[in-house]
């Protein structure tokens, strides 16, 4: 995909990192392995998985490590939910890494988002022209009706497709069928 260092998603998560780290070790000791650690691999698994998806051929598996990046971010939110309710920090205290998680999810979001939108846009399934677009918003009848010309039109080729492959798989398992019908027991081996 390119160098992950450009990404802004990915320059963010550090920023995440980098803020995070001084709370971390202001934790209790007794949270040094359970709270602290989790905090710490939680913001580590954002930036790594961002660098790691970027570093993958293909769209498909960039989004999917996103998407961990996505759940590593809500567990961030979470772990500091709970350090503001057990008292270890105040509001004020993690303000800062609250407002860096939340400027990394809008752009790891946006990023989701904006890599759906291209893909639907390249496999045609939502493929069209802004002017056209716009016009249908409008309401102008003609075009109105020529979107949903457009439309029926692609249902019936789906509907088309789905019949045809579901007589086609009948037929494979009545052959299949027939064939070990020969094997059963106390018939007769051709």
């Amino acid at each position: 995909m390119g160098d992950y260092r450009k990404l802004h998603a990915w320059q963010l998560a550090r920023d995440l990192v980098v803020a995070s780290h001084p709370l971390i070790k202001r934790l209790p000791v007794v949270e040094r392995y359970a709270l602290a650690d989790q905090w710490r691999r939680a913001t580590y698994g954002v930036v790594l998985n961002i660098a790691e998806g970027a570093s993958r051929h293909g769209a498909r598996e960039f989004r999917r490590y996103l998407d961990i990046a996505r759940g590593s971010l809500h567990e961030i939110e979470t772990i500091l939910e709970l350090v503001l309710a057990l008292g270890y920090f105040t509001q004020a205290d993690l303000q800062p890494v609250a407002d860096a998680r939340a400027k990394c999810a809008r752009t790891v979001y946006g990023l989701l988002r904006r890599m759906s939108t291209s893909r639907q846009s390249r496999s045609g399934i939502h493929e069209h022209d802004d002017e056209q677009h716009d016009m249908r918003r409008s309401g102008n009848p003609s075009v109105l009706a020529e979107h949903r010309r457009q439309i029926s039109g692609d249902s019936l080729a789906f509907a088309h497709f789905v019949s045809s492959t579901s007589r086609t798989l009948r037929a494979r398992a009545a052959g299949v069928n027939g064939f070990w019908r020969k094997f059963r027991p106390g018939s007769s081996i051709p």
